[in-house]
């Protein structure tokens, strides 16, 4: 009988009712913010690598058409509008609406060589993030991704 008190729950509850819960309180907010910051974190990082892909895409799209959208040189409006139409088609929808404000920019790199000439296709992207872990960090419930590739253009 002795040693079936001594392993009994009840016996070994006794004086410990509210334990469970003060503890479960204590650690669920930092459980929160971790869980939190791996939602907005990897959100992040989705969207920085869906901007990034599109860049190269643009960029890829600006140097295989170079010579067919620019008669002279330094006139690179048709080029830019082409290469903005394709990287929105490469673009989730999220980061192509009214409050992403997107922007993509097409210019001819100057510090390239004659022998190296150079197309820079810069896009730019919000997004507005999950939770407020990110947004306690930066001061903002937005992030700019922002991504820049240089491609050689075709000989």
């Amino acid at each position: 009988m002795l040693l079936f008190n001594s392993v009994s729950p009840i016996k070994r509850l006794r004086g410990e009712e509210g334990q469970d819960i003060v503890e479960f309180a204590l650690v669920l907010p930092i459980l929160m913010v971790v869980l939190f910051g791996i939602i907005d974190f990897g959100w992040i990082f989705y969207s920085t690598a869906m901007v990034a892909n599109s860049a190269r895409e643009g960029a890829r799209f600006a140097v295989m058409n170079y010579e067919d959208s620019v008669s002279s040189p330094g006139n690179l409006t048709t080029l830019t509008n082409q290469v903005k139409l394709n990287v929105e088609d490469s673009l989730p929808t999220y980061l192509k609406n009214s409050f992403s404000a997107l922007d993509v920019k097409v210019e001819e790199d100057v510090t390239a060589t004659s022998a190296d000439p150079c197309i820079n296709v810069t896009v730019k992207s919000n997004i507005k993030l999950f939770t407020p872990v990110v947004s306690t960090i930066t001061g903002s419930t937005t992030y700019t991704i922002t991504r820049k590739v240089t491609m050689k253009k075709l000989p």
